[in-house]
């Protein structure tokens, strides 16, 4: 699969967005999750596709999610 040349930069834009404030930071949420649902309506294959993420990502990433789910919790 070729990849274009923003998705070699993921981890990096990331990081800068990381580095942002609070509305960039949330933007990029919004938007990340927003094109998930919208390109991935079925459910099963939503759930099926955040298990391929999920197999990806970095125990500091698994960790911050903790976190941010404990906001949806409470």
């Amino acid at each position: 699969m070729i990849k274009t040349s923003i998705e070699k930069m993921a981890k990096l834009i990331g990081f800068d967005i990381g580095c942002s404030d609070n509305e960039v930071q949330a933007d990029l949420l919004n938007g990340f999750f927003d094109a998930i649902k919208k390109t991935i309506p079925k459910e099963y294959d939503r759930s099926l596709q955040i298990c391929y993420i999920f197999e990806h990502l970095s125990e500091t990433s698994k960790e911050m999610i903790k976190q941010f789910s404990n906001y949806l919790n409470e």
